[in-house]
């Protein structure tokens, strides 16, 4: 998920091709930060303001079909 004041502006593809592997989704959210800035147009600025965005991600591991951890589970509750 990302969020981000104008997330209509966010290249999808880009965002997805920097996840090396896996199942990608991405959903996009009006959201992040817009924070004021000076303007310098000496500096090429467009605007006086500066956008920043918040991501998070989910990465889910699947450890033998999760067999190992529900022996491990079981053995702790067992005990």
């Amino acid at each position: 998920m990302v969020a981000y004041p104008e997330p209509e502006k966010i290249d999808k593809e880009k965002v997805l091709n920097a996840i090396p592997f896996g199942k990608k989704e991405i959903k996009l959210i009006n959201g992040g930060i817009t924070a004021k800035c000076v303007f310098f147009k000496e500096a090429n600025n467009k605007a006086d303001a500066m956008f920043f965005a918040n991501a998070t991600t989910t990465v889910l591991v699947d450890i033998w079909n999760g067999l190992l951890f529900k022996i491990i589970f079981l053995i702790l509750i067992l005990c």
